[in-house]
Order: structure tokens, then sequence, then C-alpha cells
């Protein structure tokens, strides 16, 4: 019994273990059939992908590449634009050389109509060398810090220093004719007007209306003033002189030029004429078509045009110009001006310690002295020129190209003065 009772067990044993063996060949022969399929499904799904990865770059090359196109034509664009805005610009500015051009031309024109005549007249005094000479002697007594006011044609007007406490006039009236009898007619025709109102004492020249074709007329006055004298001078086709005011000067000039040593307080208005003055506290300039020599002025401000100046010694100034040139021999302070236009500006020496220098200019060479010895923050920009900042050291700069400098000079990290310069078809050079 236990025999046969191992020889079942033995036997359901082996039918497990075929089982096992059927099932195995079963799954072996079902993988070895799948296997290939799964294969080339994986193939096919690598593939997929691979031209899903190629279509993907190839989306992206394409959008690179439309926006590159955008970017080329928002920048041809722009240029055009930009050649569009300086053709217009230089349009602009050929208009307003055009408009300057016939407005001088027809100053010139002016001004030769003037000579001419000034010339004619001359011509004809040549001819008529009969003269009559009138002397007008005036005095006038003053108490306290007076003003005199003078209006003049055709003559010299002299100031000189005097009494205390008068006013004294001498003044030369000239008429020339071609007999005795015409120059002294156009002598007596020109009167003087005096008139005192407290401290103020005035004279104008009035002229009579007097009909020949040969004659001529002159009024030269020569006053004498205490210092402290307060000037009002007008005068048209002669010139002014004075020695030293210590008292606020007004100056309304044409034709001529006005002389002087040393001023404390000007304002002058000079019209196709210039002055030469020694020194001058402060200036307000206005001046149109003259030439100026000043010697050592304190502060300056006003305006010039199609004029000249040559100063030697200026401390600050706050002006705009155009068609006009300015050399300045040394600035000890600042320059400012908002309009700089159709000229050349010229500075051959700055202090160390001076403060500011602000130029807004168009068509106007700028040359001034800045070394390495200045210390200044420096805000540099052309349009259509170029800057050269010679043998200045820049501490550190944040921008510097061949049209833009913005950056600080010098051996300190935060310096005081600064150096602000605009120039528009003009350049910047530091010499």
């Amino acid at each position: 019994m236990e025999r046969y009772g191992n020889t079942q067990m033995i036997s359901k044993l082996s039918k497990i273990f075929m089982i096992f063996i059927s099932a195995m060949i079963i799954s072996f022969v079902a993988n070895a059939q799948t296997t290939p399929n799964v294969r080339q499904a994986e193939r096919e799904q690598l593939q997929a992908a691979r031209q899903a990865e190629r279509e993907k770059q190839q989306a992206e090359r394409e959008k690179q590449q439309a926006k590159l196109q955008a970017e080329r034509a928002k920048q041809q664009e722009t240029r055009q634009i930009e050649r569009e805005k300086q053709q217009a610009e230089r349009e602009k500015m050929q208009a307003e050389r055009e408009k300057i051009r016939v407005e001088q031309q027809l100053e010139r024109q002016k001004l030769q109509a003037e000579r001419d005549k000034m010339r004619a007249e001359q011509q004809r005094n040549q001819v008529a060398l009969i003269e009559h000479k009138n002397e007008i002697l005036r005095e006038f007594t003053v108490t306290s810090a007076p003003t005199l006011s003078i209006s003049n044609q055709f003559g010299r007007i002299r100031i000189v220093e005097g009494a205390n406490d008068k006013i004294v006039f001498k003044i030369t009236v000239t008429g020339k004719g071609k007999d005795a009898t015409e120059a002294k007619k156009i002598a007596e025709s020109i009167e003087v007007n005096f008139n005192q109102s407290g401290a103020k004492i005035s004279a104008e020249t009035k002229h009579g209306r007097v009909q020949c074709n040969n004659c001529g007329r002159m009024v030269d006055y020569e006053v004498a003033v205490p210092k402290n004298t307060k000037h009002i001078l007008n005068n048209q086709h002669g010139d002014i002189e004075l020695n030293n005011t210590i008292e606020p000067l007004e100056i309304n000039l044409q034709f001529g030029k006005l002389y002087a040593n040393e001023l404390a307080d000007a304002n002058l208005t000079i019209q196709h004429g210039g002055a030469t003055i020694n020194k001058c506290g402060a200036m307000q300039i206005k001046s149109g078509f003259s030439q100026y020599q000043l010697r050592e002025i304190g502060a300056m401000s006003g305006s010039v045009s199609h004029s000249g100046l040559k100063i030697d010694e200026l401390g600050s100034a706050d002006i705009t110009s155009d068609f006009s040139n300015i050399e300045i021999g040394r600035l000890k302070q600042s320059f400012t001006t908002n309009k700089y236009a159709h000229g050349s500006l010229k500075m051959n020496r700055i202090d160390e310690n001076f403060s500011k220098i602000k130029i807004d200019a168009n068509f106007a060479p700028i040359r001034i002295t800045l070394t390495k010895n200045h210390n200044f923050k420096a805000i540099l920009h052309t349009n259509f020129g170029s800057i050269n900042t010679g043998n200045v050291d820049f501490y550190e700069t944040s921008l510097h190209t061949k049209d833009v400098v913005v950056g600080i000079a010098g051996k300190i990290k935060e310096p005081s003065a600064t150096v602000e310069i605009s120039n528009s078809h003009g350049g910047i050079v530091f010499e």
C-alpha cells in the first residue's frame, strides 16, 4: 500500500511537471512569434518621433527666419525713416541757410546803401570846404548820484571825469556848405535840447531839415561828469569814448565803436560797430554785425549775431550766438549757451577749478583746452560730427564711441565740474 501510494505521488508530480514544461514551451513560442511585431512597432515609433523632431526643428527654423526677416524689415524701415528724417533736416537747414543768406544780402545791401550815402556826403563835404562851427556850453549842478542821458547823431560822444557836483557840456556843432552862408545855416539848423529833472540830466540832438545839394553836419559832445554818474548814451554814426565808470552804463550804438577803460556794469546794444574795452565787471550784450576786443570781463550775458568776440579773460558767460566767432583766452568759471549756431567757439585756457561748460550747438566747430589735470563729469554728443578728447584721462566711462562720450575725466571719482556739449553738424575737440 505504501509503495502504491508513492507511485501515485510520482505520477501526479510528473503530470504537473509536464504541464509546466508545456506552458513554458507555449509561452516561448508565443514570444518568438510576437517579438518581430514589437520591434517593428518600436522602429516605427522611433521613426515617427524623429520625423516629429525634424518637423519641429524645421518649424523653429522657419519661425526664426520669419523673425529675422521681420527684424531686417523693421531695421530697413527704421533706416529709411532716419534717412528721410535726415533729408528733411538737411532741406530744413538748407532753407534756413538760404533764408539767412537772403537776410544777410539784404542787410549788406542796406549797409552798403548807408555807406554809399555817407560816402556821397563825405564827397560833398570834400568839395564844400567851407565850415562853420558853433560851440554850446552848458553846466548843471547836481547834489546826489546823477544820471546822464545823451541822444546824438552824426558825431562823437566823449565822457571825462570832472567835478563831484557838476555836469559840464561842451558841444561842437559843425556845418559844411558850399559857402560860409550855407555852412552857417546848416550849423544853426542843429539844436541840443537840455533838461534837468532832479539828479537826471539829459541832452538830445535835433537836426533841422535843410535843403542843400552839397552839405554836411557833425555834433561832437565832450561832457565832464562826477565819478559816480550813471550813463545812458545813444549814438548813431559816431563813436563813444569814456574812461572809468562805477555806476551802471547803458549804451545804444549804431554805426560806431565804443572805447572804454574800466566799466563796473554795462548794458550794450551795438549794431554795425564794435567795442574795445579794457575791463568790465558785468556785461549784458546785444550785438549785430560788430567786432569786439575785450581784455577782462567778469560776467557776460546776452546774444550776439554776425559778430566776432575776442576775450582775453572771462569769468563766466551765459549767451546765445549765431553766425559769430568767439575766442576766449582764459575761462575762469563757467560758459553756458543754449544756442550756438553757424560760427566757431574756441577756449585757449580753462582754469582747473572751473565749474561748468554747457553748450548746445549746430554747425559750429568747438575747440576747448581741457587736459589730464582737469576733473569733470562729461556728457558729449555729436550728430554728423566727431569727438576728439585729446590727452584727457577718463577715470571711468559708461559710453565711449566716435560720436558719444559719457564718463568722468580726471583723477577723482566725484568731481563737481561738468562739461555737457551737444553739437549737430560739427565736431568737439579737446586740445
